[in-house]
């Protein structure tokens, strides 16, 4: 290392990022006019993680290509990684991620072939982070699988939990939340051992990420205030903010609007001071999503707007989606149809860039509601306008009566009465017809209805066969209207009992005709052949697909399959956004479905469902639902049900008989909406619970 050298890099070490730009060019200059090269690498090298470092990628970009040409022409290979190394960096920090993975590939080959560890574990440990952006898990697990052994060879125990922390992250991505646990479990020992406290919150940070994917929200909480007191320890601004941030994202998820609202307001303070602009906006963006879910729509208007305008300005891809979509529903609560309508179009085109498909169905659906809201806007001017005539002329005809009241008192009056008497009989005569016309239609739509009703249940009926194998189980059916789009179907065919409940978009007639449809599909699908749950959804999810691909509604549906085979006595398990629910001897259970519905027309069509298989023993009770219970509005605040209050309600009632299992969700049901004498709360969707408890 030269003196020049030297001196810069202890410029970048104090992070006196434009001093160091300054002395290197200087020496740059000065260098190349004494016609001595061998420093230059190294300096361009200085300037290039300088201006990275201050964000300024495209100059960084330059001073790399710089480092690289020079490194070339002294022949210098680790320099030359080290320039490859660069370069890719601030491709990647410019999101040209190709170019990124192709410079990295370069370096590594060198770092490879000079047995430079150090070299090589930064680069696979890059290259893994670049395919977990790019949603290419396979690829960025291959990586970091690849950079632990790197480390667990060299003894390298710091970069081993950063490889543990990584495997963890794409398992938790993956939906595989208990393995993504255990590895960043192993990461928190060894940070814990090496008394690493920055490492060792951004590791607890990542296990409330996965407690919360898994709605372990008081476990996530409990690992954030950790987190969070470590941070603020380290006046760690950054990760303090973030962590704030974090917090408060639980808190919504869990319903607690005001504590949420205090977190956001401490992250939001700090942000401001020391102008981190990304967690602005995602505190805005969070406000926003408090106030939404609190239905307090014109509140979370002007944060959301914010948050937009930020990421409109920077790479934040799924930032900005998520931002534009809730601005969408925020302006369609707001009755603000032309914005939605807007907002809706841009979330379109933003979420396409992510997606290999164009699908505009919603845009259909929203532009309908929106030609329907003017055309009733419309019709209630006119009846307005109808209505002041008729006031007008009644008036006028008050003051003539009055007149000739006055002029002919005693004829006229006789004469008033009498025409009045004939208006309201004949008025009352025609109001009677349409009366009993209305009547006569409401009967026979709802005979229509009722009959449908009993149709729907004919479909839904278990055959005897089936009710032979179980010791006892549930149905909870409480259909919004006389038929249902959330309905069951039980089968047995070859020695397997074929168990589904399936979800369809919407309620009532419409969703229930959609739903008929899906039982036949899903009746035929069986007969076919086919066992294996998860390749019944995606045989389903074909097959709706191809039925439904020219309509402008969206008619998408979540389901669940259990198959249960009679010779092996296991249960097999495949959900499409919908989960199961079962508790045996050794506790409760609780697994999620796939997170992608059957016929989502915004998601990859290739997309497969994961199958989940649990022996079958004696004491096994399972449960499948649709999200009508748990979505239900009530209490003494109006706040949904939830789902992990339905889960306790039927873990605290599962070693009763399924009988007074129904007769407990009825009672909690009623109660939950008519929580006092003067509130009642209506349904507000289709709802639907069945349980099993098979013989063994």
């Amino acid at each position: 290392m030269t003196l020049y050298t030297k001196e810069v890099k202890q410029l970048y070490q104090k992070k006196a990022y434009d001093s160091c730009i300054l002395k290197s060019n200087f020496y740059i200059s000065f260098l190349k006019k004494n016609i001595e090269y061998k420093s230059l690498p190294s300096l361009y090298l200085q300037i290039a993680k300088s201006k990275r470092k201050l964000r300024e990628y495209n100059d960084g970009k330059e001073a790399s290509a710089h480092a690289l040409y020079w490194s070339f022409k002294s022949v210098d290979s680790i320099k030359i990684a080290d320039s490859y190394t660069e370069l890719a960096r601030n491709f990647k920090a410019l999101t040209v991620y190709d170019s990124a993975i192709y410079n990295y590939q370069k370096a590594l080959l060198i770092y490879q072939n000079k047995d430079d560890y150090i070299g090589e574990s930064i680069v696979l440990n890059n290259l893994g982070s670049i395919h977990k952006i790019k949603g290419e898990f396979t690829k960025a697990l291959e990586y970091y699988i690849k950079d632990l052994d790197l480390n667990r060879k060299n003894n390298s125990e710091r970069d081993m939990a950063i490889a543990y922390n990584n495997i963890g992250q794409i398992h938790n991505s993956t939906n595989n939340f208990n393995l993504a646990i255990s590895f960043f479990k192993r990461s928190e020992e060894i940070r814990r051992k090496l008394n690493d406290m920055h490492g060792l919150a951004l590791v607890i940070n990542n296990i409330a990420s996965a407690y919360s994917q898994q709605n372990k929200t008081d476990l996530a909480l409990d690992n954030l205030y950790i987190a969070l007191t470590i941070f603020e320890k380290h006046k760690s601004t950054y990760r303090t903010t973030e962590t704030l941030l974090n917090i408060s994202n639980i808190l919504i998820q869990k319903g607690q609007f005001r504590d949420a609202e205090i977190f956001i307001n401490k992250a939001n303070k700090k942000s401001r001071e020391f102008e981190i602009e990304n967690l602005i906006a995602r505190g805005n963006y969070l406000s926003g999503e408090n106030y939404f879910n609190q239905q307090f729509y014109n509140k979370a208007l002007p944060y959301l707007l914010e948050a937009k305008q930020f990421y409109d300005q920077e790479h934040y891809v799924v930032d900005r989606i998520n931002t534009q979509k809730l601005l969408y529903e925020t302006y369609h609560e707001l009755h603000r149809y032309k914005k939605a309508f807007k907002a809706h179009k841009l979330w379109s085109k933003l979420y396409i860039k992510m997606n290999t498909t164009i699908q505009q169905k919603e845009l259909a659906v929203l532009n309908q509601r929106y030609l329907n809201k003017e055309s009733l806007l419309k019709i209630d001017r006119l009846n307005k306008e109808q209505l002041l005539q008729q006031e007008k002329l009644v008036y006028q005809n008050r003051v003539n009566a009055a007149l000739i009241f006055i002029s002919f008192l005693a004829l006229i009056f006789v004469i008033f009465i009498y025409i009045s008497l004939q208006k309201r009989k004949k008025s009352l005569k025609i109001i009677k017809e349409q009366h009993d016309e209305i009547s006569v239609i409401n009967e026979e739509l709802t005979d229509s209805l009722k009959y449908a009703h009993k149709i729907q249940r004919s479909l839904n009926a278990i055959p005897s066969k089936a009710k032979d194998l179980f010791n006892d189980y549930l149905i909870f059916w409480k259909p919004l209207h006389e038929v249902s789009g959330d309905v069951f179907s039980v089968s047995v065919k070859n020695d397997i009992v074929f168990i589904s409940l399936m979800d369809f978009t919407g309620h009532g007639a419409p969703a229930a005709l959609l739903a008929t449809l899906g039982v036949k599909v899903l009746n035929s699908i069986i007969d076919s052949g086919i066992s294996s749950p998860e390749k019944i959804l995606q045989e389903l999810d074909i097959r709706m697909n191809n039925l439904l691909e020219d309509k402008q509604e969206s008619s998408g549906m979540d389901a669940a399959i259990v198959t249960i085979n009679l010779k092996t006595n296991y249960l097999e398990f495949a959900g499409a956004r919908r989960p199961l629910f079962y508790i045996d001897e050794s506790g409760q259970h609780y697994i999620k479905g796939t997170k992608r519905s059957i016929s989502d027309k915004l998601s990859n069509h290739h997309y497969s469902y994961q199958k989940h298989i649990i022996p079958i023993t004696s004491e096994l009770k399972f449960y499948l639902y649709s999200d009508g219970f748990q979505d239900q509005f009530g209490g003494v605040k109006n706040k949904k049900f939830l789902e992990k209050n339905l889960r306790q309600l039927i873990i605290d009632n599962s070693s009763e008989s399924f009988s007074i299992q129904k007769e407990r969700m009825e009672d909690v049901r009623t109660k939950w909406m008519a929580p006092q004498s003067d509130i009642q709360y209506k349904p507000t969707d289709d709802t639907l619970i069945i349980g099993f408890h098979f013989k063994v």
